[in-house]
């Protein structure tokens, strides 16, 4: 499935992804983690050499030998479906851009105040300018934090302290050099947030993440049996990006 505005009602994000070198967004998509395809058991999850795949769970995720030791220290919780910059296009089966790119998470219709932590998989090790940032409504930046390339199939979650609970932030980037995906973004929401897990404590804190959805349609469709406010935007990757509901 691509995504783009499918929970801008619920959490009032928007996303796009654009490959290194393309001007204008060339597409984010879900890659089913669980299912992985493209010749891509490096974004699988979990790594195949964790302890609890003897017991029998499903474990696709594999790892060039010189990071075997991080991937199944890392990477040993099912991700799901997580985001990925699609290299192929509508018709075809995901697979990520090998010269990264750009995912945007937008919130110019409804700006939260803090980004909690934003999480990713297969960063490589040799690799450097992975990075994720804030930005304000007039595209001014507030953070940056550098993604540390913890090797193939590796899983990591990137926080964040400098920026307050009163900033107002309106897009977070994720700029990746090679391949890799995001598996979730956690963040907080003002008062008026509609996005997420909306408590009676201000700001709201909120996890997106992809899972919710199915990646094996090129239109996401909202499970019925979840209700939006607790569908994983972030997650929803796993659940699609956005799981705005794994905190309640």
């Amino acid at each position: 499935s691509f995504v783009s505005d499918q929970w801008s009602e619920f959490s009032g994000v928007e996303i796009s992804a654009t490959k290194a070198g393309h001007a204008a967004p060339t597409g984010a998509r879900l890659f089913d983690s669980s299912n992985p395809t493209g010749g891509d058991p490096d974004i699988g999850s979990p790594n195949s050499d964790c302890p609890e795949c003897n017991l029998g769970p499903s474990c696709p995720g594999r790892a060039v030998e010189a990071d075997a030791e991080a991937a199944r220290t890392t990477n040993c919780v099912a991700q799901e479906n997580i985001l990925i910059i699609d290299e192929n296009g509508p018709g075809m089966a995901p697979d990520d851009n090998y010269n990264g790119g750009t995912i945007d998470f937008s919130f110019a219709t409804n700006p939260i105040s803090k980004v909690l932590s934003v999480g990713v998989m297969d960063i490589e090790g040799n690799s450097g300018g992975n990075k994720i940032e804030l930005f304000d409504d007039e595209a001014s930046p507030l953070e940056s934090v550098t993604i540390e390339g913890l090797g193939d199939n590796t899983w990591q979650e990137v926080t964040f302290g400098s920026t307050t609970g009163t900033q107002s932030i309106s897009q977070v980037r994720v700029t990746f050099t090679t391949s890799g995906a995001v598996t979730s973004i956690r963040y907080c929401g003002g008062t008026s947030s509609s996005g997420g897990n909306v408590r009676s404590d201000s700001p709201a804190a909120v996890d997106i993440s992809p899972s919710v959805h199915h990646a094996d349609s090129d239109t996401a469709s909202r499970s019925s049996s979840v209700a939006p406010s607790r569908q994983f935007i972030g997650r929803a990757i796993s659940s699609v990006l956005v799981t705005l509901v794994s905190l309640l």
